[in-house]
């Protein structure tokens, strides 16, 4: 019952309140076959793209 109730809140708040995102609105321009490159772009992320080294152990 706890994961029938959570579900069906999950449902109704992302119809009530969605996230205006641009990789939310590149799929149906995609699916439309929008040839307007610019709508078509990708956007970058919003933080560092890049993971820091993993430093190796000495006793491994």
């Amino acid at each position: 019952m706890p994961l029938a109730i959570r579900l069906i809140v999950y449902v109704l708040v992302g119809f009530i309140k969605p996230e205006d995102t641009p990789e939310r609105d590149l799929v149906p321009a995609r699916i439309n076959g929008d040839d307007d490159p610019a709508s078509a772009a990708v956007p970058a992320p919003a933080g560092p793209s890049e993971v820091p080294p993993v430093k190796e152990r000495a006793d491994g």
